[in-house]
């Protein structure tokens, strides 16, 4: 898993863990495939990009 900050449609922005699909895998018994995505697993909110920094030092110990 790994972690990133993005800025949300507000100005904030949200520190969220979570795993990388690049997409492109064949979905069984429908025609076509998969799409590219990041699928998140834990994320938290905040004002500013150094809390959202802090955060993310805090849970890697």
């Amino acid at each position: 898993m790994e972690w990133r900050i993005r800025k949300n449609s507000r100005g904030k922005f949200v520190a969220e863990k979570g795993i990388r699909h690049n997409g492109g895998e064949p979905f069984p018994g429908i025609i076509g495939c998969t799409m590219k995505a990041f699928i998140v697993y834990e994320s938290a909110n905040f004002d500013t990009e150094e809390e959202a920094k802090r955060y993310i030092q805090n849970k890697k110990i």
